[in-house]
């Protein structure tokens, strides 16, 4: 089963392997991030760190573009 949901623009997609979890987040450009793939033990654990990752990332590149 996999569930999708938009997040700041940002898609994140979950879902299960094994008897995980993982989240898997595209920005608004269609770039995937697999670095923010991370096993939970449950699909809601992996949407809030990939929301957390997200969350991360732009402050990241606010604070390169403010260089």
């Amino acid at each position: 089963m996999m569930e999708s949901i938009d997040y700041q623009g940002w898609t994140i997609t979950t879902r299960s392997d094994s008897q995980c979890f993982v989240a898997v987040v595209t920005d608004p450009s269609g770039n995937t991030f697999h670095q923010s793939t991370v096993f939970w033990y449950s699909h809601l654990s992996a949407r809030r760190y990939a929301e957390k990752f997200i969350q991360w990332y732009t402050k990241l590149q606010d604070r390169v573009q403010d260089q």
